[in-house]
């Protein structure tokens, strides 16, 4: 082979070489550009998610066997200080298992998870974690954290067992709230539909105000190991870190707000994405 060919062959095998080499590193580079990015996507999200705080939901059920009478939402803003609930009505319409029936028939199908899913894809809120609880245990919880001294203003009355009438009619004036009480006053009591949830509201609102600070919280840990038994909840102990944090950032310092934005369902309306809608996106997301 003449020395001008071996030397044209040469150097057309080096700048082939080169010319791999440079899409070699460009292919790479495009490679991990995009997964790049889509990590700093999934960072933002996280970022984001938390920044517009944590939301949980509560499915209160007279009794281990019965459906929910109530759903309580609560919203917690470590960054804005601010908590925040309302009832979400067991009678508004969600699809689920391909039909459509009340958010109450939803969670008799699939339980609190189904309830979820259906109320994310029906109002577009976010739901974090959940705890199902019945009135016993909501008893016993609120029992742990202590009496609350509220002033009953309804006509209220307490089942007597021996007549089995409702016939004990509640002073009015200042009472201590036990648990027991609390419960005792939502499920008897001759209110119905929004009075009721009012009622409901403003004894859940009196009770964060007063026991509900950041020491309080440091103990949620072990206040869900040991009611795990009794309560069905996906806080895992991991979760229920974050959950804390969430809670302490919003009752930590000035300016603490707790407020109890309440959706109004007389007659047993549906969901409206304008009113409702904008209740939960101004509280909860």
């Amino acid at each position: 082979m003449k020395r001008s060919t071996r030397l044209f062959w040469q150097s057309f095998s080096l700048t082939f070489l080169a010319l791999i080499a440079v899409f070699a590193l460009a292919f790479g580079q495009l490679v991990q550009k995009p997964a790049l990015e889509e990590r700093e996507k999934q960072a933002q999200v996280v970022e984001a998610n938390y920044a517009s705080g944590t939301n949980l939901l509560l499915c209160l059920r007279p009794e281990e066997r019965s459906l929910p009478d109530a759903f309580l939402l609560v919203g917690i803003n470590g960054t804005k200080r601010q908590l925040a609930l309302t009832v979400l009505p067991p009678c508004w319409k969600v699809s689920f298992a391909n039909r459509e029936d009340s958010l109450q028939q939803c969670y008799g199908y699939g339980g609190a998870m189904e309830c979820i899913s259906s109320l994310q894809a029906l109002t577009g809120l976010r739901i974090d974690y959940y705890a199902d609880l019945t009135d016993q245990t909501l008893a016993a919880i609120l029992d742990e954290v202590g009496e609350l001294p509220y002033s009953v203003a309804e006509d209220i009355y307490r089942y007597d067992e021996t007549s089995g009438l409702l016939t004990f009619k509640l002073p009015y004036g200042p009472q201590d709230l036990s648990g027991d009480k609390l419960t005792g006053y939502l499920r008897y009591t001759k209110l119905e539909g929004d009075e009721k949830e009012t009622l409901r509201l403003n004894l859940f609102k009196a009770y964060l105000d007063r026991y509900l600070t950041a020491q309080s919280v440091a103990g949620m840990s072990q206040w869900f190991a040991r009611w795990s038994g009794q309560c069905k909840t996906n806080i895992t102990s991991v979760a229920c870190l974050q959950l804390q944090k969430e809670l302490t950032e919003a009752l930590s310092g000035q300016p603490k707000t707790i407020t109890a934005p309440q959706i109004f369902y007389s007659g047993g309306r549906d969901y409206d994405p304008i009113q409702d809608g904008m209740l939960l996106k101004n509280y909860f997301r």
